[in-house]
């Protein structure tokens, strides 16, 4: 918790901080407090609309929650913002294949390792094997 006040303290001498909320969700987001990461996300989107971090991260706290229309949404922006962001590629495929959309799953996993993500050549090289 003491990230958690630090981050807070830091917002409260400047609330224009996107840095801190960003910090801050991610903390919330280790901790499972999802509600409150998609929060500071949010917040992050409201100061800085191009922020892709920011979208790629609210996607894995949707995806946590099972909101994987919102997940898919999220992590789009974030992609189109930044085409070569690795983890916005495998939490969309993780939307994908949770809703069974398992052709969709594996062309972002596939993405994803393409760019050095370890967690989607994991994933892709298991998806592979079930089809």
């Amino acid at each position: 918790m003491q990230a958690v006040e630090a981050f807070s303290k830091a917002i409260t001498l400047d609330p224009k901080k996107t840095r801190a909320y960003l910090d801050r969700g991610i903390v919330y987001n280790t901790m499972g407090m999802y509600d409150k990461a998609i929060n500071d996300y949010t917040t992050v989107i409201t100061l800085n609309p191009d922020h892709a971090e920011a979208y790629n991260n609210r996607g894995w706290a949707y995806l946590k929650k099972a909101l994987f229309d919102h997940t898919i949404k999220d992590c789009s922006k974030a992609l189109h913002l930044n085409p070569d962001m690795a983890t916005a590629y495998y939490t969309r495929g993780m939307a994908y294949k949770a809703q069974g959309s398992l052709d969709m799953a594996g062309k972002d996993f596939r993405k994803s390792c393409e760019l050095d993500n370890n967690s989607g050549c994991q994933a892709y090289k298991k998806l592979s094997k079930k089809k």
